[in-house]
């Protein structure tokens, strides 16, 4: 049950970068929180 959550986190986390840099990539505007 844990690997499982860790696995969908790792993916989430996955899917935010991907949209981040779609709209970097889109806009040239840098949404990340550093």
């Amino acid at each position: 049950m844990i690997f499982i959550s860790r696995s969908l986190e790792l993916i989430a986390d996955l899917g935010v970068n991907i949209a981040e840099d779609v709209v970097f990539i889109t806009s040239a505007e840098d949404i990340r929180h550093t």
